[in-house]
């Protein structure tokens, strides 16, 4: 499917596989047309002023340069045009240097490396105080419950209000109570700290400061850059939570062996404050969308104020419902990791192979670390997936690589090839994750964008506890290999039932008013 934009006598296309914008002349390089004569005679782009919160900027910022404009790489000269587009879309590095989000993208390593290391830290400090196991847990589910039930009303809000400001907001309130805890652990002095409930309600309170950030966080990403950077965005943003899950609690680990838990809830506040002032920084390419009576909301004939909304589009839009079914299924398939990796390092190190490790930790510890090091390395080139069968064929192409690993990894003699398996299965998580958040982010429209992207975060961290229960009682019941073909039979259901609903027409065609922006 292609998108067609129009700005003054310019046409600009826009392959919906891939984001790869074209010209008229066809080919997928934006420098590429028909013959010669076409490349000497085409008009030059129109130059726009003002582009900050212009809703069409993403429609003609196809630059003909590597480096585009209004990034840092424009004052780079080779380096900007080493690191600079491909197929007209930005590298990985070239959006880490840019002026709006490459802020973003570190203050949210930054802020997710806090949101692990509290969890640690507080886990730490409740068993210190009750020695409950009880208690332990109700720390993590205090935490992290609120996201998921919480998350349509954090939508309706970042579909109500400026994005960036309402982030800024709760995060803001988040620092300063956990920099109060802090203070107060450190008047108190933390020996003498016996009442749980201060840590737990602090808990509680983080968990919904990230029902209110984590809709804006993920719907503000779309405004950041322009549409043919739009995957690439969403593959570092998705590698931020991977980082944070990573650095967390490794830097809360350090922080307890040598100062105690106060010194991590202090980290925790500046992390929070640093992406605080990361966000204001960033200048949004686009505007935020009309919440008034009279706004696109009203226009499409959806309900403009309520969290319910987004649920009425998805069930609406089968497609779209689909794409957050394959969400939840790279959840589910992912949990095995978690949940049954200690079970299945035991296994693997009975079964002898190149790869010898006689310590239980330790191969959790490679098995964990081939996954994370699968996804990292996919982030390299998914890109270039994306660019060559689209975001749709790559989302299930990595459902299935999934699908398969987990399958392979249920039958798997030895460390080694287990290793190797989960390393794949890694690269197939990110490539689901990514392209299937990307194509949603393509096509949910603007003034529902907060409440879709919070059924997301709905169906990705619900589908956990779910795995995790069914993971564990298979295990139980039968046998790990059985545990492990059937996630792997669920992950490959979800794989066909995105292709069958994703499929689309070819050579269908969307074009764009040029005052308005919206497609029909």
């Amino acid at each position: 499917m292609v998108r067609a934009a129009q700005v003054g006598p310019v046409h600009h296309t826009l392959d919906r596989r891939g984001g790869v914008p074209q010209r008229p002349g066809g080919g997928d390089d934006p420098a590429a047309g028909t013959n010669r004569a076409d490349r000497r005679h085409r008009p030059a782009p129109p130059k726009i002023a003002g582009t900050a919160g212009d809703p069409r900027v993403q429609r003609v910022r196809f630059a003909d340069s590597r480096a585009v404009p209004g990034s840092w790489l424009s004052h780079l000269g080779w380096v900007g045009r080493l690191v600079g587009t491909v197929s007209g879309s930005r590298s990985s590095w070239a959006l880490l240097l840019d002026r709006n989000f490459g802020p973003y993208f570190w203050g949210n390593v930054v802020s997710n490396t806090g949101v692990w290391a509290y969890n640690v830290g507080a886990v730490v400090l409740i068993f210190q105080i009750t020695g409950s196991a009880f208690y332990v847990g109700l720390v993590t589910i205090m935490q992290f419950t609120a996201p998921v039930v919480l998350a349509p009303v954090g939508g309706a809000l970042a579909d109500r209000f400026d994005r960036r400001k309402l982030m800024m907001v709760a995060l803001a309130c988040a620092g300063v109570a956990v920099s109060g805890l802090a203070a107060w652990g450190a008047l108190v002095g933390q020996d003498r700290i016996t009442n749980p409930w201060p840590v737990l309600l602090m808990s509680l309170g983080f968990g919904i400061a990230l029902a209110v950030t984590d809709p804006a966080r993920h719907a503000l990403v779309a405004a950041l850059v322009p549409t043919a950077d739009l995957g690439q965005a969403v593959a570092l943003n998705t590698v931020t939570f991977n980082l944070g899950r990573t650095l967390g609690p490794a830097l809360s680990g350090l922080l307890l062996l040598s100062l105690g838990p106060i010194a991590v809830f202090v980290a925790v506040a500046a992390s929070y404050l640093l992406f605080v002032a990361a966000l204001a920084v960033i200048k949004p390419l686009r505007a935020e969308p009309d919440s008034g009576p009279h706004g696109a909301g009203a226009r499409a004939g959806v309900a403009h104020r309520g969290f319910t909304a987004g649920i009425r589009y998805v069930w609406a839009h089968k497609r779209m419902l689909a794409m957050l079914v394959g969400i939840a299924a790279a959840g589910y398939g992912s949990d095995p990791v978690i949940t049954l990796v200690p079970l299945l390092a035991h296994d693997l190190m009975a079964g002898g192979g190149p790869l010898k490790v006689d310590n239980v930790e330790l191969a959790v510890g490679i098995l964990a670390g081939a996954y994370g090091g699968g996804a990292v390395l996919a982030m390299l080139f998914v890109r270039r997936v994306n660019v060559r069968i689209g975001y749709r064929a790559t989302g299930v192409l990595g459902l299935t690589t999934l699908a398969l690993m987990i399958g392979v990894l249920g039958v798997a003699p030895e460390l080694l090839t287990g290793s190797a398996a989960l390393a794949v299965g890694g690269v197939g998580y990110f490539f689901a994750i990514t392209a299937l958040t990307t194509s949603m982010q393509l096509d949910v429209p603007e003034h529902l964008r907060g409440r879709v992207m919070a059924l997301w975060g709905v169906f990705f961290l619900g589908s956990r506890p779910l795995a995790a229960l069914v993971d564990s009682t298979l295990a139980s019941v039968t046998t790990l290999t059985w545990a492990l073909v059937g996630t792997g039979v669920v992950v490959a259901a979800a794989a066909l039932a995105v292709a069958r609903a994703t499929r689309e027409r070819s050579g269908r065609r969307v074009r764009a008013d040029p005052r308005t922006g919206k497609r029909s």
